[in-house]
This record gives structure tokens, C-alpha cells and sequence, in this order.
């Protein structure tokens, strides 16, 4: 197969030796990494692999490769890392076509110069690539005002298990015409076909944008503010809540008395500078009652820290909830009656109904019982106050035991018929996505 490879994609873009290392899926060492160029030559590494049964894992920069099952077999790790130009660009209209592998931050520099950006906000925005982000469905706190990444997709072009090329919706705004192939894709985990290329919608940039720091006594409070927010004329691009438990986690340069052990919400504005101005203004008379105190100082270190939390917790369970909003306080209450000697962590993107639990094991934990106990309780939770659930990471010792989906047993079955069309001889990501699909 290594003579195959190097046909396709020549013997500099193809790694077998120990920087393979580099490269592992929750453990496990694939044979080949591979570094195609161009579409055609994606394609013939799929027909390839199609015809000798071998198994590809994409890879975009690899900064969320830690979601999902543990795979059951890599053969190939399928690298995008060239595929990172711009197709077209059109200022005038609002829209991007790119390659998968072009990085977030890459791109919205150069949107920048024409005053657009791409408004999402992913974990690791620095580095992560826009395939990573549709194939996870990646958000983060910008989510609230402009949306998740599927409603921004115009369009994609993606090869299919046989090698063929798939192109869906267009490179235009609005296009009302089939199915919306695309939004299959968003979350797929990579697991029916490999997305190359990417239409997208953008946003001029904000005039100004501004957040603060608001802290609380009690969740009660916290949520009680935010109903009023929601019931006046303020349009926040996020509202964030952060528990006292994280602030532990923090450099003491931005935690003192007076947002120690308080309950925080980060709120953010953009849009033209009166507006942003006068938004503030009424969030400060929203405040009044709580005694809460305003800082706008350290709002931008909050938000980096809430977009990136997981680089302060590697060696931890980490848990992502979807919830209805109104069972928000009501589902905090019940993650903290589980202690097991562990203090919980809570993020939330709390007007999307999104909480991180997050528990700080100790490196030297060995009792998978404890582990065990914790995901079945925190799923529990979240399943009988009408959420989901799934664990986007945990250390490896642990996630031999579990599924980190959940069981997810009422759409399983459509699930594995839909990897059964696009994926017969499942080839792509094998055993990583619901029920081990």
C-alpha cells in the first residue's frame, strides 16, 4: 500500500516512520499519514483504501480529535492540512468558498481587510480548521446572536466512500432547492464522507464590541437577571455563565474578593457604538438589585478562558449537556449533590442551554467504578430533565469502558442506516460516533 500512497501523493507528503506518533486517536497508531493536495488526489486515497479495506481517520489540526469512541481500527490518518485555499470570494455578497483545511484564523484574516468575519467562536479558534469545526459542530459563545456553523454553510463538495464527489447546496445565499445535504454533515464526526470544500456566510465586523463581567450570590439571582434581559430590548451576543468552582482554576491576578466565590455571568455586545454604550447602561440598571458588581476590565480574559477551558483541565471528565433553559438551576443542583470527593466545574453557553461539568480527577485515580458511577449518574441527570448528553473527554484508562454518546437508542437505527448508505464497508472514523458507528 506505501508504493500506492507515494503514486498519489509523492514520498514527501507521506509519513510511516515515528513521527506517525504524533498522529494517534486515543492511542492507537495508524500505518500511513497522508498529505494530499488537491481533491483528485483525496479521491484516489478513498478508492485506495476502498480496495484494500483499510480504514481513514480525517484529520484537520487535530484539536478536538479527542471526541468520540475510541476508534476500532486506523489504517490511514487522511491529513487536510494543504487543502487550505480560498476557492472564491465574494465581499459583495457575503460569502466564502474554501477548503476544508483552511484554518479559522487564517481566514478571518483575510476577511478582515474587507471588513467580514466568519462569526463563530470554537474551542481553540487560533488553530482549528473550518472541516474540524462542521464535522464536530463546534460553537462557541457567539452562538447566541449569530447562530451555530450548519446555518452559516451555503454549500460543500465531499467524496463519498467510492472515491465520487458529492456537491450540495451552492455558493450563493439563498438556495431553496432539494434537501439540505449539508447540514447532514455538520456533526458527522467524518463518519460518511470526507468534506473538502465549504461554501459559507459571513457578517460585516462590529463597529464596536464590548462585555463584562457581572458577578452574583446565587444561581437564582443569576437566572433571574437573565430573564430580565431577556424580556427587555438588550440583544447580547452572549450570555456565559461561569460557577465559583472554576475560579479556583484562575490566576489569582483575576480573581479577588469580590469575584471569588460568586457565581459569574459573562455578557457580551457588538454593533454600532451608541447602541453597545447604551446596552451597557441598562445592564448596569438590570444589576442594581443584586448588588452585583460590574467589571469590564477582565472580561476579555474571561472569555478566552471560557472558550478554551479545556486546556486547564487535560487529565478530567468532561461533560456536555443540552438542556431546556427553565431546568438549568434544577440540573446544577443535582450534578453537585454528585460528589464522589470531587468538586464540580460548570461553563455554560447558557442562552443556547449548554453546560461543561467538568471534574478534576487525580492523575493517579485507578478505580474505573468511580468513573463508571459518575457517567451513568450525570447522563441519568441530564436524560430525565428532557436533555442530552455526551462526554467530550476523559482520560483513556476510562473511556475503554464507556460510550461517550450516551445511549442515543431512539435515533440509533436511522443513524446506522444512514452510515449504511454513504459508508457500506464503513471506511471512515469506524467506531468513533453513536452506538459505535
Amino acid at each position: 500500500m506505501k508504493k500506492e500512497l507515494v503514486e498519489i501523493v509523492s514520498e514527501k507528503n507521506l509519513i510511516f516512520d515515528g513521527r506517525i506518533d504524533n498522529y494517534k486517536v486515543d492511542g492507537k497508531k495508524p500505518e500511513y499519514i497522508v498529505f494530499p493536495e488537491n481533491v483528485k488526489q483525496i479521491s484516489k486515497i478513498i478508492e485506495l483504501a476502498a480496495k484494500e479495506d483499510s480504514k481513514i481517520i480525517p484529520w484537520g489540526s487535530g484539536t478536538k480529535i479527542c471526541i468520540g469512541n475510541i476508534p476500532t481500527k486506523i489504517d490511514i490518518v487522511l491529513s487536510l492540512e494543504n487543502i487550505n485555499k480560498i476557492i472564491e470570494f465574494n465581499p459583495g455578497d457575503l460569502t466564502v468558498y474554501v477548503e476544508a483545511g483552511i484554518k479559522l484564523s487564517d481566514l478571518n484574516q483575510i476577511l478582515f481587510k474587507e471588513g467580514l468575519f466568519l462569526p463563530v467562536d470554537p474551542p481553540f479558534s487560533d488553530s482549528c480548521t473550518i472541516g474540524g469545526i462542521v464535522n464536530t459542530d463546534s460553537n462557541g459563545p457567539l452562538r447566541q446572536k449569530y447562530g451555530k456553523i450548519k446555518e452559516m454553510i451555503t454549500g460543500m463538495k465531499i467524496m463519498l466512500a467510492d472515491g465520487s464527489v458529492v456537491n450540495t447546496g451552492a455558493k450563493v445565499v439563498k438556495n431553496a432547492s432539494g434537501y439540505n445535504i449539508s447540514r447532514l454533515y455538520v456533526g458527522s464526526m467524518g463518519t460518511i464522507g470526507v468534506v473538502t470544500e465549504i461554501g459559507l456566510k459571513l457578517q460585516p465586523i462590529p463597529e464596536t464590541i464590548k462585555n463584562a463581567i457581572l458577578t452574583f450570590e446565587s444561581i437564582s439571582d443569576f437566572i433571574d437577571f437573565t430573564d430580565s434581559v431577556r424580556n427587555s430590548f438588550l440583544i447580547p451576543s452572549y450570555i456565559e455563565y461561569i460557577s465559583p468552582s472554576f475560579l479556583k482554576y484562575l490566576s489569582n491576578e483575576y480573581v479577588d474578593e469580590a469575584t471569588g466565590n460568586h457565581h459569574l455571568c459573562l455578557l457580551g455586545f457588538d454593533g454600532f457604538s451608541e447602541t453597545v454604550d447604551w446596552q451597557i447602561e441598562q445592564v448596569k440598571s438590570l444589576c442594581e438589585k443584586y448588588k452585583s458588581i460590574i467589571s469590564s476590565e477582565k472580561g476579555d480574559f474571561f472569555l478566552d478562558q471560557v472558550r478554551n477551558f479545556r486546556s486547564l483541565f487535560e487529565n478530567s471528565v468532561i461533560f456536555k449537556i443540552n438542556i431546556v433553559i427553565p431546568e438549568f438551576e434544577n440540573v446544577l443542583k443535582k450534578i453537585k449533590k454528585i460528589t464522589l470527593e470531587y468538586e464540580p466545574v460548570f461553563i455554560s453557553h447558557f442562552r443556547s442551554g449548554i453546560i461543561y461539568v467538568i471534574f478534576k480527577l487525580p492523575e493517579n485515580l485507578d478505580d474505573e467504578g468511580v468513573v463508571d458511577e459518575l457517567t451513568n449518574r450525570i447522563e441519568k441527570t441530564a436524560v430525565d430533565s428532557g436533555g442530552s448528553y455526551m462526554v467530550e473527554n476523559i482520560p483513556l484508562k476510562f473511556k475503554e469502558r464507556i460510550s461517550v454518546w450516551g445511549s442515543m437508542e431512539n435515533n440509533l437505527e436511522i443513524m446506522k442506516k444512514i452510515k449504511q448508505q454513504f459508508d457500506p464497508n464503513n471506511i471512515f472514523n469506524p467506531g468513533r460516533f453513536v452506538g459505535g458507528i
